[in-house]
C-alpha cells in the first residue's frame, strides 16, 4: 500500500509540475526564444505522470526504469533549454 501511494505522489507531483512548465513557456514566450524546450520538458513530465497513474501494477523494477529515463531525457531538455537562455543576462 505504501508504494503505490507513493507511487502516485510521484505521478502527481510529475503532472503538477509538467502543467507549470508548459505554463512557464507560455508565458515566456514573448520574453525569450526557445521556450519550446520548456514546454517539450513540460510535456515530457505529463506524459511520465499520467503512463505512472496508469500502470500502478507495474513491477517496482519497471517503474526505477521510467524514472531513470525520465531523469535522463528532462536532463537532456534542461541542458538545452540552458543554452538557449545562456545568451539572456540577467538584468541586475
Amino acid at each position: 500500500m505504501t508504494a503505490l501511494v507513493l507511487l502516485m505522489l510521484i505521478a502527481s507531483w510529475a503532472i503538477v509540475v509538467g502543467v507549470l512548465q508548459i505554463w512557464g513557456a507560455i508565458q515566456l514566450r514573448k520574453q525569450i526564444e526557445g521556450e519550446w524546450w520548456l514546454a517539450l520538458n513540460g510535456l515530457l513530465s505529463v506524459a511520465f505522470g499520467v503512463l505512472v497513474m496508469a500502470q500502478p501494477d507495474a513491477g517496482a523494477l519497471s517503474v526505477v526504469w521510467m524514472i531513470g529515463w525520465f531523469a535522463i531525457l528532462a536532463g537532456c531538455m534542461y541542458v538545452g533549454l540552458a543554452f538557449r537562455l545562456k545568451k539572456f543576462k540577467a538584468a541586475a
